[in-house]
């Protein structure tokens, strides 16, 4: 767990990196202005076959999800593990551990 979460504490926030540029300013560029923004329009503009297939399923999943006959998700062992694992950290980051 301490790999994952380090890269979002504090004290990696505060570590220099080995080009001595920080942590933070390596996540966020060089300050120098904001990253440029392109709005798309919807059925005119393509942002990529594979994003567009993932928000075509998504529209469906959140019908779903949102259904009155939805109890709750069937996960695989590994996937729950994974999801306990996220709530663990979510727990830690709350002070609840």
């Amino acid at each position: 767990m301490f790999d994952n979460w380090w890269y979002a504490s504090p004290a990696s926030i505060q570590a220099e990196l080995d080009d001595g540029m920080s942590a933070t300013d390596s996540l966020i560029g060089d300050g120098q202005g904001d990253a440029p923004v392109r709005w798309l329009n919807l059925d005119e503009e393509s942002i990529g076959p594979a994003i567009e297939d993932d928000v075509a399923v998504l529209v469906t999943q959140q019908r779903g999800v949102r259904s009155r006959g939805f109890t709750g998700a069937y996960l695989s062992g590994q996937e729950k593990r994974i999801s306990r694992y996220h709530e663990r950290i979510d727990d830690y980051i709350a002070g609840k551990l």
